[in-house]
């Protein structure tokens, strides 16, 4: 049995994932993250992946697509807006907390705590997977002001992000500066979480099962998420990108129309009393995980 198919139960987004164990957490990451992206990139590439310098926008707390692409790319780095790593340990990470919201030592940082014990065990089946260690000293990871990427121009030959643009307040910015660093002939490939979805709103699953779309339904309020539609990215993507194509992806990072066992997400779910209550939103929008672009500059 492949890593793929051992892991038909693990859901793909990081909020969600947390709540397994952290060696589910690392195989989903080593599966989905890198035995089925770096393929699906090798395509678009000019040049081979010995010889890539690689961005990953939106790198997170524990950076695991630098870790990993490390293994075969030339040169990576991650970026983020997070001004704390897992590679910094507890301390700067608590530091961070009291920098920015107060003396507050409570839930907040019981909830760091946490997060940064998961990443030992979750870091320690990563290495198993790849049969080597990590250096994590030795990884570029660069916290930034969410405006301004702080690289030269045409730096990069490849930019991927996962799970960010959702994130993003201003994708014009973005893009323009994402292709500001690209390389001429340079890749850009983003997915991100399709804010329309079942669980585009970014809840709990308690909350998202009890009001399905309850995020578009007024049923809750949900944190800062980019509502762009897919639509609407392309277009603003087309501006600095010359596009290649746009994809609905899946829980298992499957596309629409290219793998066969490809599956709408919740689509039981969606009921006429639900419809009706958003009916100005297309269904294909509902019952889409996720959405990935590929463009090249």
């Amino acid at each position: 049995m492949s890593a793929l198919s051992k892991l038909k139960k693990i859901p793909m987004f990081g909020s969600v994932v947390l709540n397994y164990d952290s060696a589910n957490h690392a195989r989903h990451d080593h599966a989905f993250k890198f035995l089925k992206t770096q393929p699906d990139i090798t395509p678009y590439l000019n040049k081979p992946w010995s010889e890539i310098k690689m961005l990953i926008f939106g790198c997170g707390y524990h950076y695991p697509e630098v870790s990993m692409f490390s293994t075969v790319c030339s040169h990576v780095e991650g970026i983020d807006t997070a001004n704390a790593f897992y590679r910094d340990s507890i301390f700067s990470l608590t530091r961070d907390f009291i920098r920015t919201e107060g003396s507050r030592l409570t839930a907040p940082v019981k909830a760091f705590l946490k997060k940064y014990r998961f990443y030992a065990p979750y870091y320690h089946q990563l290495e198993k997977l790849f049969g080597q260690s990590f250096e994590h000293k030795n990884y570029n990871l660069t916290s930034y002001d969410g405006r301004h990427l702080p690289y030269p121009d045409s730096h990069f030959d490849l930019i991927v992000s996962n799970s960010v643009l959702e994130h993003v307040e201003d994708c014009h910015q973005a893009f323009q500066e994402l292709h500001r660093v690209t390389s001429s002939g340079g890749i850009s490939y983003h997915l991100w979480h399709n804010y329309y979805s079942f669980f585009g709103g970014h809840m709990p699953a308690s909350v998202t099962n009890k009001y399905p779309w309850g995020h578009l339904r007024n049923k809750f309020e949900t944190p800062y998420l980019n509502r762009l539609s897919p639509d609407q990215i392309q277009e603003i993507f087309s501006r600095h990108f010359n596009f290649i194509a746009l994809f609905r992806i899946d829980r298992q990072y499957r596309k629409y129309g290219a793998d066969q066992d490809y599956q709408d997400e919740k689509a039981d779910l969606l009921t006429p009393e639900i419809r009706n209550e958003i009916a100005d939103i297309p269904e294909e929008w509902l019952l889409t995980t996720a959405y990935l672009i590929v463009g090249r500059k």
